[in-house]
């Protein structure tokens, strides 16, 4: 989870992933009591958003959420890579307290070797860090 008042961040993985997913959890603008205008979290590449998340706004590799008090957005997106690091951008006008907690996972490929019935993924070392 990265929290605070600016909420830059960086993931970089240890080799490139194709089909990057991000689950978003529970994410939000500025933390106050008053209706504050949207904010935007700007990503470096492109993504699709997998599911509708109501009252969010995408356009190209920006996502908009109203910042109701009272609105937390959870959602999947999905990166086709392949990724070696991604980051977001939160503008510090965006203003307020905010957090982000997240998740990534990866869908694994039709050719990943299979055991039991599952399939075993690969090992992958990621570095998430506050900018």
């Amino acid at each position: 989870m990265i929290d605070g008042y600016q909420a830059d961040w960086t993931v970089t993985f240890s080799q490139p992933v194709s089909g990057l997913y991000l689950h978003m959890r529970d994410w939000r603008g500025g933390l106050t009591v008053n209706d504050d205008p949207p904010v935007q979290y700007t990503f470096d590449q492109l993504f699709t958003v997998v599911n509708p998340i109501p009252g969010l706004v995408q356009s190209a590799n920006t996502i908009t959420l109203d910042d109701d008090t009272n609105l937390f957005y959870t959602g999947l997106l999905r990166f086709d890579g392949p990724v070696s690091s991604l980051s977001v951008l939160f503008p510090e006008e965006s203003g307020g307290n905010h957090q982000q907690a997240m998740t990534f996972s990866q869908i694994p490929e039709p050719t990943s070797m299979w055991c039991g019935g599952r399939a075993l993924p690969s090992r992958q070392t990621i570095m998430l860090r506050d900018r």
